[in-house]
């Protein structure tokens, strides 16, 4: 491919412009990680710490770029830490580069991804333009500035989701307890179709990740061969309130209520649509559903073998103990949560304009038109 640059910037490979010092540092075993302790532990998990030790740090001369070998995970890490289990690379940015220069160039440009296979032996490909030093920490300034600001807007939903839960709790600790099958009907399940090898098709049926966020997530489901005809009791709609049997022990009875209206979308197996009871408000529900006591309430009725996927049968979902609120009770409720949802609605909208512009940013920023 072309460069589209405009720079005249010279290109240097990933190692002239940081050292590799992952070899002579002790790693700590995935076993031996704790909660807490005086030394953080990095890795090349999706978690910025996985865990802590009482060992004393052995790379304790910040800034370093973590990179997950198999996971292709970067991290910019600027304290004392120790490295975690296998596949964590660990590079120190040389004399003359802006660390944050270079752990944004590399965010930008991730290398291909071969699976549960070895990457660094591509991000050592990588070519990397290498501007006045100046240049580099103005960049680096600019995209730093960017996350602040995203950073605020999950700091933002992180409070709002806590003042959504402090709610529900409030209405779990002041409220007689009855079982879920005051508000549940019945309950309607959907079946499991072999996926179709075309994306180019008009119905879909939803996977079990459409509703593990609390938000419900039309697009997370996959094509129904054109050859099937799905029944229309399956058929997803606005309003539905819908429930994952099936899931590991912390998501099995993850729930999301479908706010829109949607086309085409049908239940698979795994997932459940609660007919509600009359006087049932179905946001009101769905918030029950999703406070910590009962998501605790249904993991415990969950059975399974292993650590793995848990599953809960209808009977033992409808008799999970949950706060008997009166219809004016439910409603107030579910007016409050409706308003969080917005809210958080809104939050969502803007940060994903700002990590769009973040991106602009960053590509004109390494092309030298910023």
């Amino acid at each position: 491919m072309a460069s589209t640059a405009k720079h005249d910037w010279p290109m240097v490979s990933l190692l002239e412009t940081a050292d590799d010092v992952t070899r002579g540092h002790k790693k700590v075993p995935k076993s031996a990680y704790e909660e807490v302790g005086s030394t953080p532990i990095v890795d090349q998990s999706m978690d910025f710490i996985c865990g802590y030790t009482d060992e004393v740090p052995t790379l304790v001369s910040p800034p370093y770029i973590v990179f997950g070998d198999h996971t292709r995970e970067l991290k910019y890490i600027d304290f004392p830490f120790v490295p975690g289990a296998d596949g964590v690379k660990v590079l120190k940015p040389a004399e003359g580069i802006a660390p944050k220069f270079l752990y944004f160039y590399l965010k930008a440009h991730p290398v291909q991804e071969l699976g549960y296979s070895r990457h660094f032996k591509l991000l050592k490909e990588l070519a990397i333009p290498l501007p006045p030093l100046d240049e580099q920490r103005r960049i680096a300034a600019i995209l730093d500035e960017m996350g602040v600001l995203i950073e605020k807007v999950d700091t933002e939903l992180s409070v709002l989701q806590k003042v959504q839960h402090s709610r529900l709790d409030e209405v779990l600790r002041h409220s007689p307890q009855v079982p879920l099958k005051t508000y549940v009907e019945s309950i309607q399940s959907g079946k499991s179709v072999k996926e179709a090898s075309t994306d180019e098709v008009c119905n879909r049926v939803l996977k079990i990740s459409a509703v593990t966020s609390g938000i419900f997530q039309p697009d997370e489901s996959k094509p129904l061969p054109d050859d099937y005809v799905p029944v229309d009791a399956h058929r997803v709609q606005k309003g539905d309130v819908l429930v994952s049997r099936a899931n590991t022990a912390e998501l099995v009875g993850a729930s999301a209520l479908v706010v829109d209206e949607v086309q085409n979308l049908y239940l698979p197996d795994k997932l459940w649509r609660l007919n509600l009871a009359q006087g049932a408000h179905a946001a009101a529900v769905v918030g029950i559903l999703q406070s910590a006591v009962v998501r605790s309430r249904i993991s415990a009725k969950a059975s399974g073998s292993g650590g793995s996927m848990k599953n809960i049968t209808q009977s033992a979902f409808l008799q999970v103990l949950v706060p008997q609120l009166s219809t004016g009770e439910q409603a107030r409720l579910s007016s409050l949560l409706m308003l969080i949802d917005s809210v958080r609605e809104l939050l969502l909208q803007k940060r994903l304009l700002l990590e769009t512009l973040r991106l602009s940013l960053s590509t004109l920023a390494f092309q030298g038109e910023l």
